[in-house]
């Protein structure tokens, strides 16, 4: 019969052991193949193409509540329309109408109120006229403008090394 020094030797044994054929174990497990069993090289690059945008889109915005009260907008739509004739823009193509907006606002010391707004977006085929656009808007009175997004028409035929 064993005593109980020689089964606790025995199980500390079978211990030591296991643990040992776990940690010799768990390399090769680590080592299995890929997928690709054909050598390969990864390369990344990074490209870049100096390009003019020929489309620059203006979000211009005319609100009643902007002009103070002095004008209505249909007042406001009309200079700022005649203004950008005047820089030789053709609106029927590049000028839309993205938004309108009617606000009723009842205040209790004041009259009715109704407060009307329009978003239109410009498009301009360079930085020129771009900033002719925003000095004609702001000599209106028209300071709520910003360059939306701006795109370049050929870049499908444009190409990089």
């Amino acid at each position: 019969m064993k005593s109980a020094f020689q089964r606790s030797l025995a199980s500390r044994n079978l211990l030591l052991l296991l643990f040992l054929l776990l940690l010799f174990s768990s390399p090769t497990i680590g080592q299995t193949k890929t997928f690709i069993d054909q050598p390969y090289i990864e390369v990344f690059g990074y490209a870049d193409s100096l390009v003019t945008p020929d489309e620059i889109y203006i979000s211009i915005v005319l609100s009643e509540k902007d002009a103070k009260d002095k004008m209505s907008l249909e007042e406001l739509e009309g200079k700022m329309i005649a203004s950008l004739e005047a820089l030789k823009i053709d609106l029927d193509k590049n000028l839309t109408t993205s938004d309108v907006i009617s606000n009723y606002k009842y205040y209790v010391f004041k009259d009715k109120e109704v407060v009307k707004s329009k978003q239109f977006i410009l498009m301009v085929s360079d930085a020129s006229t771009c900033s002719q656009v925003f000095i004609a808007l702001e000599d209106l009175g028209i300071g709520n403008t910003t360059i939306i997004r701006y795109d370049h028409s050929q870049k499908n035929k444009s190409k990089t090394l």
